[in-house]
């Protein structure tokens, strides 16, 4: 491990247990956020080496996972992953590694999928979608797929979609029925106590 706390390149040295008590080395790569990118491995024993790259995008999640064999095959897994980053399905394909284009054959697992959403709202699997009772709501395109009954309030424009999750503020707010946003609720009920306040106030002093 480097002084910095990365692992950098670390090589692990396994004693075979047969007659000739041969070696086995693997060589693993490390990036600066310390996930495992690149494992060598290299036996004397066998001659099945193979050569290992991972791939992750910005969140972490691995994404892709490569082996080049010694045999003239090129292993390829790629891993899906739903918008809660929860693996949901991996996809493995042997190539021939002369081109690393040639299939040779191909194989997907589905992995169980949550049925908890974003929010804690009940995920339709077979829909794809998330169930907010009155309306079902997209996750891919972020927008309900129903019209909203209410028409709208023109003081707060973002009311006036009529497919918009949350006025399009799901970070500050929530849509428990799929009827209303929650937080914008909470706004409007504290602007009118703010008002109600200010006119008891100003007609207090006029008429004490």
């Amino acid at each position: 491990m480097l002084a910095n706390g990365q692992r950098g390149s670390l090589t692990e040295t396994r004693l075979e247990d047969d007659a000739s008590y041969s070696t086995t080395l693997i060589t693993y790569t490390y990036d600066s956020l310390n996930r495992l990118i690149v494992e060598n491995y290299d036996s004397s024993l066998t001659g099945l080496d193979y050569l290992t790259e991972y791939h992750y995008d910005i969140v972490g999640n691995r994404l892709e996972k490569t082996t080049l064999f010694e045999n003239s095959e090129y292993e390829k897994i790629s891993y899906q992953f739903n918008d809660l980053d929860q693996l949901f399905s991996n996809t493995k394909e042997l190539f021939s590694a002369i081109d690393q284009l040639t299939l040779l054959e191909t194989e997907t697992t589905s992995q169980p999928r949550s049925t908890v959403g974003y929010v804690g709202e009940l995920i339709d699997v077979g829909l794809g979608m998330i169930n907010s009772r009155a309306r079902y709501y997209n996750p891919v395109t972020g927008l309900f797929t129903q019209r909203d009954t209410f028409q709208g309030n023109f003081r707060y424009p973002q009311s006036l979609h009529k497919y918009a999750y949350t006025h399009n503020n799901p970070i500050n707010a929530i849509d428990p029925t799929g009827l209303y946003s929650l937080g914008s609720a909470l706004t409007a009920n504290f602007e009118f106590m703010i008002t109600y306040l200010y006119f008891k106030a100003y007609y207090a002093f006029l008429w004490p």
